[in-house]
């Protein structure tokens, strides 16, 4: 998936690639934990088109976006990686990601 700007974003997860473990279970990214909050569905119960097509959790990690990333201007960060966003603050999004080196404070 390519954004308007023409550029790939750094973070792929649901967007370009998935993963699934060994027990069926769909996540967008092979980092993400078990938590039934980031398994989109499992391939035991439908086919990796329909969730992959159909899954509320991709179509969010697609659309992930917070005002602070918005207003960055770089396109080819696209709000980076939302397991750490994850392991931050334990939502998968709202939030920029936390080694972003652009909040980082000046020193």
């Amino acid at each position: 998936m390519v954004d308007p700007h023409g550029v790939l974003p750094l973070c792929g997860a649901g967007k370009l690639h998935c993963s699934i473990t060994p027990w069926g279970d769909v996540k967008p990214c092979a980092f993400l934990p078990d938590d039934p909050a980031c398994i989109a569905g499992s391939v035991r119960e439908r086919s990796l088109l329909e969730i992959w097509q159909n899954s509320p959790l991709f179509s969010a990690f697609r659309r992930l976006g917070n005002p602070i990333c918005e207003a960055c201007g770089d396109a080819r960060c696209a709000g980076g990686c939302r397991v750490r966003v994850y392991a931050a603050t334990g939502s998968l999004g709202g939030a920029p990601d936390p080694k972003c080196s652009r909040l980082a404070p000046a020193g």
